[in-house]
């Protein structure tokens, strides 16, 4: 899913990303942190990989379609939301796309254990 750039950094690759590039998700409720995300996000992958970078970027995890969930294959989600939170927007995403990879973020520790299931 994966290769080592020469700077010995992460990119992703692989039948997904190819020449289509990557397409990503942050869902996150916290607008601010959701923006700052994505600027890192695209700075990084500027810098540091080649290939495009499609960010999409949603505020309601209940508001991304199964079909739309699917197509991603790098998804930054935020644990606690409403009405659906990012565990179970991830369970929802492991049944469309087992190989899409899961980023959990949150400002909440007690929250962090369950992003291991």
């Amino acid at each position: 899913m994966g290769e080592k750039t020469e700077q010995n950094q992460l990119c992703l690759s692989g039948p997904k990303g190819g020449a289509r590039g990557i397409r990503a998700l942050i869902c996150d409720d916290d607008r601010v942190f959701a923006g700052q995300l994505e600027r890192w996000l695209y700075d990084y992958h500027c810098s540091h990989c080649d290939g495009p970078l499609q960010i999409v970027t949603r505020w309601d995890a209940s508001q991304v379609t199964d079909q739309e969930l699917a197509s991603f294959d790098l998804v930054f989600l935020d644990i606690d939301m409403e009405p659906e939170n990012g565990i179970q927007t991830a369970r929802r995403l492991r049944k469309l796309h087992s190989d899409a990879i899961i980023l959990f973020v949150t400002n909440y520790i007690e929250y962090s254990p369950e992003g291991y299931e």
